[in-house]
């Protein structure tokens, strides 16, 4: 382990490029993804040096809640655990990395001029506030988001959710429906 300037220890896998193979069936990662270890306070997770996105190439970035955990398969990580990094001249941005409208990866995507593109169907997203620039209703989610002292892009996330069996979701969707 390495150690910060202000002494906070860094696991040697905390942040790296993906490494991991895709099965035959998986939604693979991007070669450009980053890996980060869920780490942080409040609500506040550390993502990824603000140096490592692009001007106008957001970066992926996948949470994982612990050291050696692997990430073959984007399927079986949540939303909230696919992030997007997006810069806005001086600014940082982090939003959910999901287009609203086709669950198409936006880091996938290009960024310039204070919007952020979907590479799917090339909607346009403000990166103020996530509203799409020509149907407002239309909304990215994008976080709370800051850069520390040491470069590190931060951003409120909100809590992971508990994990639902199949079955118990299947039974919950059932008993809510009329």
């Amino acid at each position: 382990m390495s150690e910060s300037p202000q002494g906070e220890r860094l696991g040697s896998r905390a942040i790296e490029r993906n490494r991991f193979a895709a099965r035959d069936s998986a939604v693979p990662l991007s070669p450009s993804d980053v890996v980060a270890i869920e780490s942080g306070v409040g609500g506040w997770v550390r993502l990824c040096r603000a140096a490592d996105v692009g001007e106008d190439a957001p970066l992926g970035v996948v949470l994982v809640a612990a050291e050696g955990e692997e990430v073959a398969d984007l399927r079986r990580v949540g939303d909230r655990d696919k992030v997007c990094v997006a810069r806005d001249g001086d600014r940082w941005v982090a939003l959910m990395d999901r287009c609203p409208h086709r669950d198409i990866r936006l880091s996938g995507g290009v960024a310039g001029e204070g919007l952020l593109t979907c590479p799917g169907h090339f909607w346009r997203f403000s990166l103020s506030d996530g509203r799409r620039t020509d149907k407002p209703d239309e909304v990215a989610t994008v976080y709370p988001t800051r850069v520390d002292a040491d470069g590190w892009v931060w951003a409120q996330l909100p809590p992971r959710p508990p994990a639902v069996s199949m079955r118990a979701w299947l039974l919950d969707q059932a008993r809510s429906r009329p």
